[in-house]
């Protein structure tokens, strides 16, 4: 009787399996593109969200490059100077200085401009010092040097006054140090960028500021309207100022901070043109 019972255990459990095996074997499987769907849920629910960040900082640092060669196009100088001869004398262009119509008796900012007849065209005050003057080529116009980078451009015959740009646009720039005639109508001034510090190696504090690069810009009195020309390649300083401006407007850079006497310190003259 035990033998009987034992063997109808048996026989259930084996059909017990039989029947799992059965049902396993066909039952209905998943389509490859439910699988896929499935894989690609599991993927994104473990991968995407890494690769997206991973994108979104790609997408930002292509932005930035974009924007730098924006940034770099607008501030690219509208003029470029290049080499050019010139026959200028300083000697005739002393003499010749003395006979313009406008001349200056001032010293420490304090003085007066009087035209041929010793009429008093400007006087300094307490707010507006004279420092030098620089007339324009057709006579009509005086660039008149204030001080800590102020120059007024006046027109004696109508009182009319034009207040250059005391700085050029920008972080760490210098203020003008000094303003040119070009032509009657156009000047040429020279500025620079700063190095930003707060104290020397030795832990003190600079007072002066540290020029990395002088630039120089175009300033035209009809549009009112200030534009940065280019050095010249090839210069042995990037630290320059203007000498002289011939009857063409060709200008002579020299190496700032070098004394009169330096005869062979000059870098050149060079014509300004617009950017090509």
């Amino acid at each position: 009787m035990r033998t009987k019972n034992r063997l109808l255990r048996i026989v259930l459990l084996a059909l017990a399996v039989l029947t799992f095996v059965t049902w396993y074997w066909l039952k209905p499987s998943k389509s490859k593109a439910e699988a896929g769907a499935v894989s690609a849920e599991e993927v994104n629910s473990t991968v995407d969200e890494p690769t997206r960040k991973s994108q979104l900082r790609q997408d930002a640092q292509i932005r930035d490059k974009e924007n730098d060669i924006v940034r770099e196009l607008d501030q690219k100088p509208s003029y470029q100077m290049t080499v050019a001869k010139s026959s200028f004398d300083p000697v005739a262009d002393a003499e010749y200085k003395k006979t313009l119509p406008f001349q200056i008796f001032a010293s420490g900012g304090i003085g007066k401009i009087v035209d041929q007849d010793g009429k008093i065209i400007l006087q300094s005050d307490t707010k507006n010092a004279i420092f030098k003057i620089e007339v324009s080529p057709d006579r009509t116009r005086i660039a008149v040097h204030r001080g800590s980078g102020k120059y007024d451009i006046i027109k004696p015959s109508s009182g009319e006054t034009i207040r250059l740009p005391q700085q050029p646009p920008g972080e760490n720039m210098l203020g003008f140090g000094s303003w040119h005639w070009i032509d009657d109508k156009t000047l040429i001034g020279v500025s620079g960028k700063t190095i930003p510090h707060n104290h020397d190696h030795a832990g003190h504090r600079c007072e002066e500021p540290r020029i990395s690069q002088s630039v120089l810009y175009r300033y035209d009195l009809n549009e009112r309207k200030i534009s940065q020309v280019a050095l010249p390649p090839g210069l042995d300083t990037e630290i320059v100022s203007v000498r002289a401006v011939d009857e063409a407007g060709k200008v002579q850079l020299w190496p700032d901070g070098q004394g009169e006497s330096y005869t062979d310190a000059s870098l050149g003259w060079f014509e300004i043109r617009p950017t090509e």
